[in-house]
């Protein structure tokens, strides 16, 4: 079983602290490459397009990035540079994978994912990958943006007195769009409306 992994490609100096200070010394990478059709990814993709309107997301492959310094000081892209970062397509959506796709990141404070640049197919050594650039690191997302409600599927979770004494019950579900892509989607079972 062969495995393929993202891949991020940056310049040399291009990694600074946060007054801008190039970093010298040993410095922590942490990096993951995250397949949507096998397990969920941060939030549950909402997102804001280029111009800032809610979407909901499909997910072609997303990368995980963090850099630290040897004090453990997060480290980011310089002013004005950008890497290259490499997302394998999963095997399951290259049928409907399209030759360029909008590339994402997850702002943490308000859980939603933001719009900001393009990728493009390309057939790599490694096989075919999404390559864009990117000005941060974060988790880094392949996505199609939409809201189609003949698409949409909106499901309401109530529990029985049989599982009234749980807490922290998670729902995870494996969507599937159109027989040719699957999505990992979880949500709390706290009442609260799920979208799928």
């Amino acid at each position: 079983c062969r495995r393929v992994g993202a891949r991020l490609i940056i310049p040399a100096g291009a990694l600074v602290d946060g007054h801008g200070k190039v970093a010298t010394g040993s410095i922590t990478a942490q990096m993951a490459t995250l397949n949507p059709a096998r397990r969920t990814l941060p939030g549950d993709y909402r997102a804001s397009d280029s111009g800032q309107n809610a979407v909901e997301m499909l997910s072609y492959g997303a990368l995980y990035a963090r850099f630290l310094d040897s004090s453990g000081n997060p480290l980011n892209l310089k002013s004005g540079t950008t890497a290259e970062i490499r997302v394998p397509i999963p095997i399951e959506q290259l049928a409907s994978a399209k030759p360029s796709i909008p590339m994402w990141s997850y702002d943490e404070k308000r859980g939603v994912w933001i719009e900001e640049g393009t990728a493009t197919k390309q057939n790599t050594p490694q096989g075919p990958m999404y390559v864009g650039k990117t000005k941060h690191f974060s988790t880094l997302n392949m996505d199609v943006a939409g809201n189609d409600p003949a698409q949409a599927t909106c499901v309401r979770f109530q529990l029985g007195a049989s599982l009234s004494g749980w807490t922290n019950l998670i729902m995870r579900a494996y969507v599937s769009y159109g027989g040719t892509a699957v999505q990992v989607k979880e949500t709390p079972l706290n009442g609260d409306q799920y979208h799928a």
